[in-house]
């Protein structure tokens, strides 16, 4: 997904009522044919739908906006190593929380990995039941070690590269 993209996705999230197209237009300081292009690519990638000549957000467009936007402080994912070790990492989106599982200490992987703590953060922070799923699995599965990284890993790179690759 572009920067154009994003934009008029995050500004069509925001709509709560009709908004002229030509109006519409001009908040997002692009032309009407760019603007268009752009609301058609979206449809096309299944981010949002037209109906009655406007374009509420579908699921997955509500998924895009959520792997690229921070969640507010009292949100975040604070890994620990155990209880009261924090290792002062903490993931404000799934591409933070992406990136921070390749980083974080096994020790730490595994602590909230057996907690349930991954999926919980998944799907009541992110909405993202998909990846909350895939990483009870993975807990069921009582992997160690940097296999539990690789497979933490790998979850959250497939679910990351789908959503922002669309």
């Amino acid at each position: 997904m572009d920067e154009d993209q994003f934009k008029v996705l995050k500004f069509l999230s925001t709509l709560t009522h009709s908004l002229d197209f030509g109006e519409f237009t001009k908040m997002m300081g692009s032309t009407p044919s760019k603007t268009l292009g752009i609301v058609k690519e979206l449809q096309k990638m299944g981010f949002v739908k037209e109906v009655r000549g406007g374009f509420p957000l579908m699921k997955e467009g509500i998924m895009v906006l959520k792997t690229h936007t921070a969640v507010p402080e009292d949100k975040k994912f604070r890994f620990y190593n155990g209880v009261d070790k924090p290792t002062g990492l903490s993931a404000d989106s799934l591409k933070t929380f992406y990136q921070l599982v390749r980083e974080a200490d096994v020790t730490s992987l595994e602590f909230h990995s057996t907690r349930g703590d991954f999926e919980r953060w998944t799907r009541n922070i992110l909405a993202d039941p998909q990846l909350a799923d895939e990483l009870a699995r993975i807990r069921a599965s009582g992997l160690k070690g940097e296999d539990l990284r690789e497979e933490i890993s790998k979850a959250t790179e497939s679910r990351y590269s789908n959503l922002k690759g669309h």
